[in-house]
């Protein structure tokens, strides 16, 4: 599959198998059953950042420049506007079972939504990390990490409902994590170790339990 201009992302899930984003204002869908054949392109009006698809597959979120999150079906059609950043949104994460969304910005903040009411479950998760969020991952029992670009990885504990400045179960600095950044996190297993990756070009694991 050839795709025109700067690629923003490529996600995997079960039912889409490639979603791609591009600056371009489009979003590219690849399902199993049409593997092989052209991309479904869905224009976008607004410029995309960053992607994350369900792990149920049945639906794409997709974080814009405008500082808004727009949760999509897996056919490309809109269902509702997450608007409470005020900052472009630079990473986001579904928990297991596809009814929550973790959403970064800019600006330091985190917000966690309700995914089926499109309204906000958590939200004030800032001024730990001192610069932009860059990713976030969650355990398969629902625990948050988040990495920022100064190198900070941060392993959240419970995050009630509501506005709220919880201290971190963990904070991880840059000092001794990633030169230039975190790009990606994962936990392994069942939670116990977290791996990150950095514009350093190495690979991490950090026990966290």
């Amino acid at each position: 599959m050839g795709v025109g201009g700067k690629l923003a992302a490529v996600i995997t899930a079960a039912s889409t198998l490639l979603l791609v984003v591009t600056t371009a204002s489009t979003l590219l869908l690849v399902t199993r059953d049409k593997l092989g054949t052209a991309p479904s392109s869905i224009p976008l009006s607004f410029e995309p950042a960053c992607v994350a698809v369900a792990p149920d597959g049945g639906a794409v979120a997709v974080g814009g420049a405008d500082n808004k999150v727009r949760l999509l079906t897996a056919a490309g059609g809109e269902e509702k506007v997450l608007d409470k950043h005020i900052a472009a949104i630079s990473c986001l994460a579904y928990a297991p079972g596809s009814k929550r969304l973790a959403s970064g910005c800019a600006n330091k903040e985190i917000v966690i939504w309700d995914v089926g009411a499109g309204t906000p479950l958590s939200w004030g998760l800032q001024g730990f990390h001192p610069t932009r969020i860059t990713c976030l991952t969650f355990s398969a029992a629902g625990v948050l990490a988040s990495g920022g670009v100064d190198g900070s990885i941060i392993v959240w504990g419970d995050l009630p409902a509501g506005p709220f400045k919880p201290p971190p179960k963990h904070k991880l600095h840059g000092s001794t994590t990633h030169a230039g950044g975190v790009s990606a996190l994962a936990f392994v297993g069942d939670g116990a170790v977290l791996a990150s990756a950095g514009l350093d070009a190495c690979i991490k694991t950090w026990t966290v339990a």
